[in-house]
C-alpha cells in the first residue's frame, strides 16, 4: 500500500513533482510500517543525526590528506552538498583519489543515476585491481 501511494499519489503532491520517484523510492526504501499501522524510519533517526552535526562540525582535511588507499569520489551534477570547487579540492589534495562527476544527478546519485553510479564503481574497481 505504501509503495502504491509513494510511485503514484505522491507524484501530484507539491513534494514528489520535483523529483518524485526519486524521493517516493528513497522514502519506500527507508520507511517501515509499525505493527500498530504508523510508519517510521527504518533507521535510527537520533544516530543519523549525531552523525550529520558531528561530520559537518569538524575538518576533515588532515584526515582526507592522510588516507593511503585508492578512493573513488563520486559528485553529482547537481549536488548542493558536494559543490564543485570542495570536490575538485579534495581531488588536488588526495593523490590517491579518483573523481567521477555523474550527469543529471543530484547527492543522491545511486537513486538519481544508478546505471551510470555502477558503472562508476565498477571502472574504478577495474581500474584498482589492474595497479
Amino acid at each position: 500500500m505504501a509503495k502504491d501511494w509513494l510511485t503514484n499519489d505522491f507524484l501530484r503532491t507539491p513534494f514528489g513533482q520535483s523529483g518524485g520517484v526519486t524521493l517516493g523510492l528513497y522514502l519506500y526504501t527507508n520507511l517501515v510500517e509499525t505493527e500498530v499501522g504508523f510508519v517510521d524510519w527504518r533507521f535510527s533517526k537520533s544516530s543519523i543525526l549525531q552523525a550529520i552535526q558531528q561530520g559537518r562540525g569538524q575538518d576533515h582535511w588532515d584526515w582526507w590528506k592522510n588516507l593511503k588507499v585508492p578512493t573513488c569520489v563520486i559528485r553529482g551534477q547537481n549536488s548542493t552538498d558536494l559543490s564543485q570547487s570542495v570536490f575538485e579540492q579534495m581531488l588536488r589534495t588526495q593523490p590517491r583519489a579518483r573523481g567521477v562527476v555523474i550527469p543529471e544527478a543530484g547527492h543522491w546519485v545511486h537513486f538519481d543515476q544508478p546505471d551510470l553510479f555502477a558503472k562508476a564503481v565498477i571502472d574504478f574497481i577495474e581500474v584498482t585491481r589492474s595497479k
